[in-house]
């Protein structure tokens, strides 16, 4: 994960994510991975949040 301390991606959503425009809302996207924080939080993010670990 990009930003302050990492984590593991725990689950791929790629199936559920839509596009906005199919719904209709612009708000309360899908987000592709749900990932577990080395400090205990549960985070949502899309691809271009997500860095490799070195």
């Amino acid at each position: 994960m990009s930003g302050p301390g990492g984590g593991v991606v725990i689950q791929d959503y790629a199936d559920m994510v839509i596009d906005s425009e199919s719904v209709g809302r612009d708000w309360a996207p899908v987000h592709r991975w749900a990932s577990a924080l080395d400090d205990g939080r549960l985070v949502f993010a899309d691809d271009e949040d997500l860095s490799a670990a070195d």
